[in-house]
């Protein structure tokens, strides 16, 4: 009788154990899910699904700044975006996913912070670390140069044909 007590406890403890267990991979994967379906959203340029998944005062903030131009591309599809969920820490009403980013060879690790509202949905309250890769921004700039140079060279050939007309190139400082 003490013996099939013992196994009947060491099942249920057993039971319990993987019910816990279960209950915190199910939260994990919902933190994913949201994650997964921002960021797939973003790559698709599909705005609406982007603003569903933030919080109201971080969508709010977002909708009242999307006249602005560093945010006119904002709905736009972005593509060559790859990215893995590394790590999901979840207290209580808040989670935070550690993430790794990679576009043309370019690398981003955000932080994204998120809650759980009211309906029980996981929300983005913010993004953290979103730093661009530094050779990134160079790349761009010797895309804008390059694209600037035949520009130029395309006008001086078109109007070097033309009689009296004389072309100078002339930079300035800032200039990429």
């Amino acid at each position: 009788m003490l013996r099939n007590l013992a196994v009947i406890a060491c099942v249920v403890c057993g039971l319990v154990l993987i019910f816990i267990g279960s209950q915190s991979w199910l939260e994990n994967r919902a933190v994913e899910r949201a994650v997964d379906t921002f960021l797939i959203a973003l790559q698709q340029g599909d705005r609406d699904t982007v603003l569903s998944l933030l919080n109201p005062h971080l969508r709010s903030v977002v909708e009242r700044q999307s006249d602005d131009e560093a945010l006119a591309t904002f709905g736009e599809p972005l593509s060559g975006i790859s990215y893995r969920i590394q790590q999901v820490k979840i207290n209580g009403l808040d989670a935070v996913a550690h993430m790794w980013i990679e576009r043309e060879g370019f690398i981003m690790q955000p932080t994204i912070h998120l809650t759980r509202d009211v309906s029980t949905r996981w929300k983005i309250l913010k993004l953290d670390d979103l730093t661009i890769d530094p050779l990134w921004d160079d790349l761009q700039r010797e895309r804008a140069r390059r694209s600037d140079e035949e520009l130029a060279q395309n006008l001086k050939a078109a109007l070097q044909t033309r009689p009296g007309i004389t072309v100078e190139r002339h930079a300035d400082e800032k200039s990429p």
